[in-house]
This record gives structure tokens, C-alpha cells and sequence, in this order.
């Protein structure tokens, strides 16, 4: 039997608006992903919620500096031990992927999440990655269809992409295979927010993607 493939986890964690995010100011923190939700750091929830999945090796976390990992005492100790990997980040988000690309020894494949994503599982990045392995495709964007969403969170937020003739959210979880992938990560260069700037979409995927998921 082979080895079971694993996959670079790259987690982005630095703060673009800093003490003046709505969320940071809350709790009156320099970061968003450093908010205590449940008794816990975000940040914090993230990296133990990917290292638990079986597939998935090395965790590097991009942030400003190595301080702010080590401000959470649970990151501290896994800075400590190796069990997560810290890399400073650049001036944008894409930025910091290519960075990361380029910095991080055989890279591929690479999975791509946020700090302040709190409501990562386990078992989501292991469905992601195993869909991942087992295509054909050089990079992949997970999405959750609008009525799981709102089968779950009523009251939520209501913002979805139009796509297939129904609503998707982006579950701020990406997969790059090779090299030739990060060309798609030029979407996190102005923030990465396809909601607020659809044709982000366009410019990094290109047209035929966009006829292709708009299609029935």
C-alpha cells in the first residue's frame, strides 16, 4: 500500500484593517482572529481543527510577526514543539501565498485557510483534501451550497454567489496541487473578497471558468 498523500497547510492570519476591524474591537485586540469565541482563540481553533485532520502534514501560519502566535499560549507551545511553522507575512494576501509558495520546501500540495475562520472542522478539511487528491485539478475552491447555510443559520447572512442556478458561499478554503496553480491565488490580491467584488472571479480564473459554473 502507498504512502497516503498529505497536503501543506497554509494558514493566513494577518490583520488588513488591525485594531480597527469591527470584529477585533469587540474584545479590543490588534487581530480578528485572535477574539476568544467559546472560551478560545479563534487563530487557536483553526490550527487544532487542521492538524487533526489525517490529511494534511506541515501547518504554517502567515502573520505579521512571531510575537502575536506566541501572545496565545497554546500557539506558543506549538511553536515550541514544531508542531506549527510561523512565516511572515507580506503586503497583501496573495502576497503572502506566493511567499509562502516560495519560502516552504515542496510545497504541493498546498491548502489555503483563514485564521478567523471559526467554523472549520476536521471533517471538512478532510473532505476538502480527499475531493482534492482525488480529482484532476490543479487548484479548487470549496463552497457550501446557500441552503445548507440557511438551514443551519436562519438568521444569518444572507450574501451569496449566484451560481447554477442556485447560492453558494465560499467556505474560505482553497487547494492549490502544483505550481502552476498559484496563478489562481492572484484572487487574494485585493483581499479576496468575492461577495463584495464578484469580478475578482473573472480576473483570476479567467472567462471560461465563468461561463462553465454559470451553466446548467
Amino acid at each position: 500500500m502507498g504512502k497516503q498523500q498529505k497536503a501543506t497547510a497554509l494558514i493566513l492570519a494577518a490583520s488588513r484593517r488591525g485594531a480597527d476591524d469591527t470584529v477585533a474591537q469587540i474584545q479590543k485586540l490588534s487581530h480578528k482572529c485572535l477574539v476568544v469565541i467559546d472560551n478560545m482563540v479563534m487563530l487557536e481553533r483553526v490550527v487544532r481543527e487542521i492538524k487533526a485532520s489525517d490529511n494534511i502534514d506541515r501547518v504554517f501560519i502567515s502573520i505579521e510577526s512571531r510575537e502575536i502566535l506566541e501572545s496565545v499560549p497554546a500557539l506558543k507551545d506549538m511553536l515550541a514543539t514544531g508542531e506549527i511553522l510561523f512565516l511572515p507575512s507580506a503586503d497583501n494576501l496573495y502576497l503572502s501565498v506566493k511567499v509562502a509558495a516560495e519560502q516552504i520546501e515542496n510545497p504541493w500540495p498546498l491548502v489555503i485557510t483563514t485564521g478567523d475562520n471559526a467554523l472549520h472542522t476536521t471533517e471538512m478539511v478532510d473532505h476538502f483534501c480527499n475531493e482534492l487528491f482525488n480529482g484532476t485539478l490543479d487548484t479548487a475552491v470549496a463552497m457550501t451550497p446557500s441552503q445548507v447555510i440557511l438551514d443551519a443559520y436562519p438568521d444569518g447572512k444572507r450574501a451569496f454567489h449566484e451560481l447554477k442556478g442556485s447560492g453558494w458561499s465560499s467556505c474560505n478554503l482553497y487547494g492549490m496541487m502544483n505550481q502552476k496553480a498559484l496563478t489562481s491565488a492572484k484572487v487574494f490580491e485585493g483581499g479576496g473578497q468575492f461577495g463584495k467584488r464578484p469580478e475578482r472571479i473573472l480576473i483570476a480564473f479567467g472567462l471560461w471558468f465563468m461561463i462553465l459554473i454559470n451553466s446548467n
